[in-house]
């Protein structure tokens, strides 16, 4: 079994969907292959203090696909267009899955892509990425599924910061 990494381009407002791409796709078999979901979480404590930009970037290189979350929120980031454009120049162009609010709308070569998987916000399942997924690895193996605990990603607020080390002083 090869284990492949699929990384996501995401805007941090789109954590929502972010969450059902990976507790639907993380860990599940196409084929030989088994997908691991990769992205960049700049709330996690682990990654403050880190150059996003080259982590990122070696995120995008090391990664076999890259799939593109196309949002109201993302077209105006500048963060994802750039991700969106070095996936691109290193010849890895994404799939986009693209919000339907966006459907009508031209905001770009990647988002005017029409075989992009199109959701709404309480969607669940992905038809478009399924057939993606089994075209390029191979058919979804068929399971008993493990319920898998949900992944939850928030935005750094102030009071999720790394709290700073105050020493009260010895008295005797």
């Amino acid at each position: 079994m090869r284990k492949t990494r699929v990384f996501i381009i995401h805007s941090e407002e789109d954590n929502e969907i972010l969450n059902k791409l990976f507790n639907e796709y993380n860990d599940e078999i196409y084929g030989k292959t088994n997908i691991q979901i990769h992205f960049v979480d700049s709330s996690q404590g682990s990654q403050l203090g880190k150059d996003f930009g080259e982590l990122i970037k070696k995120k995008i290189r090391h990664s076999r696909t890259i799939l593109a979350i196309l949002t109201t929120n993302s077209k105006d980031s500048a963060w994802v267009n750039q991700e969106i454009g070095f996936a691109i120049g290193i010849r890895k162009n994404p799939f986009p899955l693209k919000e339907k609010s966006l459907s009508s709308k031209s905001v770009g070569f990647i988002h005017s892509n029409i075989n992009a998987q199109q959701f709404d916000n309480g969607q669940k399942r992905f038809l478009k990425l399924n057939d993606f997924f089994e075209k390029k690895f191979g058919k979804r193996k068929k399971l008993s599924r493990v319920v898998k605990k949900p992944l939850i990603v928030l935005p750094i607020k102030e009071h999720n910061k790394l709290p700073v080390r105050r020493s009260e002083p010895y008295v005797i």
